[in-house]
């Protein structure tokens, strides 16, 4: 094998700068290798039950897995879409033009009280003032969207194709992959295994963590939202469950204008009744089930997770609320391993005052 005084210095600024191009193609596609790594070690636990049954078929047991991983996936939400449909046209029945009216007319009187919007003209009733300033401006927006939305479908389908057929590659030939990883690192085998495990476990608790946290405060916000009769309610809880994803501000975007909408528009018990189960049950989830499910996990401090996902959010985009935790709490680690084995100083040695008669 070759020192490193075998190898001639413009290899290295060769080597430099083609990491530097490499990496200026691959940065916009990261959150889609990233998605495609994800579905790959998502997948593993089936890929490894698959292949020791085909072995040594992997590229078959890769295809299974993940047919068998999108199955567990699009079963329930297709299930959840026609729950969704379903209310959305129920809520589409119900409502009628009458009762939108009266709404929007408790709505806007308390808004023109508290608020001074909207501001109306002689004669002028607070609803004809909003509809008169929000149509236009809502029909202004939809033909701005409408040019993107070929566009985004496309983009779209494009996206899941690449995050499908880079998950189908790292189950195939996830091992290598980590070999590889392996080799790259100048660290001791211990040192590396320890590094490769907490990869693993800040993953899982950050995956499982915002997984939970989700389902469990859309569940309990749909229950609040059909104790306090509000229409739709698994509409309305699967927005929470989305929305949770963005820590403490998350679920307040749903449930807090919905519990306004009902005290102003006069079901002043329904909406405080909502406001406040929201506030003490749904939004303490956030800061109950999510820590204990992380901290169990990985040990991770709840600070480290807020902190890293809304720095990854700001980051990263989307993907950033899983990625953040793990490279913050990943740091951190690292930070801990150079602390254990960097050199000792060496002790100055102070100066002793000489002793009493000693010379």
């Amino acid at each position: 094998m070759g020192t490193s005084e075998d190898i001639h210095p413009a290899m290295y600024l060769l080597l430099a700068a083609l990491a530097v191009l490499s990496f200026l193609m691959v940065a916009p596609l990261w959150s889609l290798i990233f998605g495609g790594l994800l579905v790959g070690y998502l997948g593993y636990p089936i890929f490894a039950r698959i292949y020791d049954w085909l072995a040594p078929r992997r590229a078959i047991s890769a295809a299974l897995s993940l047919i068998v991983l999108s199955i567990l996936v699009l079963v329930p939400a297709g299930y959840l879409g026609y729950e969704l449909v379903l209310q959305t046209q129920d809520l589409a029945q119900q409502v009628t033009v009458a009762d939108v009216r009266e709404s929007l007319e408790g709505v806007t009187n308390w808004t023109r009280e508290y608020l001074g919007w909207p501001e109306t003209r002689e004669g002028q009733t607070p609803a004809d003032a909003a509809i008169e300033q929000a149509v236009p401006q809502a029909r202004q927006a939809v033909l701005n969207a409408l040019p993107n939305a070929a566009q985004f479908l496309a983009e779209f389908g494009l996206g899941v194709s690449v995050v499908l057929f880079i998950g189908y590659y790292a189950l195939r030939d996830g091992d290598r992959l980590v070999d590889f990883v392996e080799e790259l690192m100048p660290l001791q085998p211990d040192t590396e295994e320890r590094i490769l495990d907490e990869v693993r476990n800040y993953t899982d608790a950050v995956v499982f963590g915002q997984v939970a946290t989700a389902v469990v405060q859309g569940l309990a916000a749909g229950l609040g939202f059909w104790i306090f009769q509000v229409p739709a309610p698994v509409l309305f809880g699967f927005l929470t469950a989305i929305l949770s994803l963005l820590p403490v501000i998350g679920p307040p975007l749903v449930w807090l204008p919905v519990s306004v909408f009902l005290i102003a528009s006069g079901a002043t018990g329904r909406g405080v009744g909502l406001l406040i189960w929201s506030a003490l049950l749904v939004s303490t989830i956030d800061n109950v089930v999510k820590p204990k499910i992380m901290s169990e996990r990985s040990g991770m401090h709840p600070t480290i997770a807020l902190l890293g996902v809304i720095g990854g959010l700001i980051a990263f985009g989307f993907m950033g609320f899983l990625l953040g935790p793990v490279i913050l709490a990943l740091f951190l680690t690292m930070l801990g391993i150079y602390m254990e084995q960097r050199p000792t100083p060496p002790q100055k040695e102070l100066d002793q005052p000489p002793v009493p008669g000693e010379e």
